[in-house]
């Protein structure tokens, strides 16, 4: 799992956060100098890197520890879910299966739910980790065959927080090399290769989600009444 300088700024605006789960523990890809760039307001001096971020990535510098970054970024508190203690301080949990945890201020998934068979638990459980007026910043691929089980459409996300009464407050598709605009419901095709969605969504409810039919059926159904 992993983050980098145009996912931070992304949620730079609604910054800062005091109480983050990430899920899986989250991988800074990258440079300190870009990073500086788009803090320049955060002190950023003193750096803790991390040498296991970089030979996991293959990465050609020595990039940031993402508990030291986002310590400088204002979160008090980062917790990591998941399936085994690969670090030893992990929260362990199976998103496959229901999962209560205290609420969160940001919940971070860049990278998780395509690796979940059960994919729509996943993303209930995940809702569930955000407190009411708190975010939840989902990244998987759009585009990316086998890395996980799945590659998520944009209407997925659409149709699960909108159509729940969350607010979508950004959504993406970012290449290694940059970002684009794509449509939240219409049918599209995507000529990058080995695109992810970004998308922050807005918890507004208290309510718990529920399953709802993809947008282009239900058009198509008020149109046929």
């Amino acid at each position: 799992m992993s983050i980098n300088v145009f996912s931070l700024n992304l949620l730079k605006s609604y910054m800062p956060f005091k109480r983050v789960l990430a899920l899986g523990y989250l991988d800074v890809i990258s440079p300190l100098e870009e990073i500086e760039e788009a803090f320049p307001d955060a002190d950023l001096s003193n750096p803790v890197f991390n040498k296991e971020s970089q030979k996991w990535h293959g990465l050609g510098f020595e990039p940031v520890d993402s508990r030291w970054l986002l310590a400088r970024l204002g979160v008090e508190k980062l917790d990591v879910l998941d399936v085994e203690k690969w670090r030893g301080d992990e929260i362990t949990g199976d998103l496959n299966e229901p999962m209560e945890l205290e609420p969160y201020d940001l919940v971070i998934d860049h990278g998780t739910i395509e690796h979940c068979m059960n994919i729509g638990q996943a993303l209930k459980n995940i809702a569930g980790f955000v407190k009411v007026g708190g975010y939840v910043f989902n990244g998987p691929p759009l585009n990316m065959y086998n890395h996980g089980f799945y590659n998520v459409c944009p209407t997925l996300f659409y149709d699960f927080y909108v159509r729940n009464g969350w607010r979508i407050e950004a959504m993406c598709a970012m290449t290694r090399t940059g970002w684009f605009e794509i449509p939240r419901t219409e049918r599209f095709s995507c000529e990058q290769k080995e695109a992810s969605i970004v998308c922050l969504a807005h918890r507004l409810t208290a309510a718990a989600p529920v399953w709802h039919m993809q947008t282009k059926y239900q058009k198509k159904i008020a149109k046929a009444a």
